[in-house]
């Protein structure tokens, strides 16, 4: 089973398991909230990566990193790169549908990339240098 295990600072650890059904496990370490000079500074969420989307025909050429936003019921991860986000009752449903949503992105972006404005051009050029299309034999 790969490993994944990404240190972002001295305070912030994240770490992800799967395996070939694209089960997630994982574990995060949340940042302590810090003070200086009685100034209350609130912790970063913490981060990870994706390294894979649930399609056979486009492959992650470049990890996409997501904050992890838990809420009291739900968990949400969001890519400022891509300004996209996933929720779900937990994190692995979270991520299979954050997956799915690059997927849409990706075709929507691809099927209409004339028509895009400066910044959906921008975000379709990430897209392009962080996905791979595959030809499914």
């Amino acid at each position: 089973m790969p490993e994944l295990a990404l240190n972002l600072n001295p305070k912030e650890t994240a770490e992800i398991h799967w395996n070939e059904k694209r089960d997630y496990d994982y574990s995060v370490d949340y940042p302590k909230e810090t003070r200086s000079n009685d100034i209350s500074i609130a912790p970063r969420p913490p981060t990870t990566v994706l390294l894979a989307v649930p399609s056979d025909n486009l492959r992650l050429i470049k990890a996409l990193v997501l904050d992890i936003l838990p809420d009291n019921d739900a968990v949400t991860v969001w890519s400022s790169d891509l300004k996209l986000f996933g929720c779900g009752s937990d994190i692995e449903e979270a991520f299979d549908i954050f997956g799915n949503e690059v997927i849409e992105l990706y075709y929507e972006m691809k099927e209409s990339k004339e028509k895009l404005g400066a910044q959906a051009m921008k975000t379709w050029q990430f897209l392009k240098s962080a996905i791979k299309e595959i030809k499914v034999r």
